[in-house]
């Protein structure tokens, strides 16, 4: 496993010992996320899935993000991805949602904007997003932008859950 795994074992014990659920919304991770959660066992206490939302398509038919949101803002924004974990809360009904979008290298598809990724921890009362500028190649960004997930869901659960 990455260089991520304490984030994940203390996100383990957190989300067992309260019997909280966690979803995912992935665009530019494509699943990493996912497949890093799964990776321990036992996470299926409170992990309930994910939806890979690569496509625009799939982010409008089971996020109900509106397509005029996607074609003001774009699929990489702050707005895309609050409304990515506020349709992982309505439509899987978590207790936390975690959601990326980004763009994981340039190309002529995003050729205006550099590599970046958005990423929001949401829960029924308490929101937080991110934004991170990536400069390495396509790999080393989705291994970032997994590390930073975990690392931005870390923070949420230390300011929203613990006292200390």
């Amino acid at each position: 496993m990455s260089n991520f795994t304490e984030e994940l074992k203390k996100m383990h014990v957190f989300f067992t010992k309260h019997k909280l659920s966690l979803t995912t919304a992935e665009s530019c991770t494509g699943g990493f996320i996912s497949k890093s959660i799964t990776d321990f066992s036992g996470s299926s206490k409170y992990y309930k899935g994910s939806i890979i939302a690569y496509s625009n398509e799939v982010k409008i038919n089971l996020l109900g993000i509106s397509e005029d949101l996607l074609q003001t803002h774009g699929a990489v924004s702050e707005r895309v991805s609050i409304e990515m974990a506020s349709g992982l809360l309505r439509v899987l009904k978590s207790d936390v949602a975690l959601s990326v979008t980004g763009i994981m290298e340039k190309n002529d598809d995003y050729s205006r904007k550099e590599p970046q990724v958005f990423i929001t921890v949401k829960s029924a009362h308490n929101q937080t997003t991110s934004f991170y500028e990536l400069n390495g190649n396509r790999e080393d960004n989705r291994e970032k932008t997994v590390y930073f997930a975990f690392n931005c869901l870390t923070d949420f659960i230390n300011k929203n859950y613990l006292l200390s």
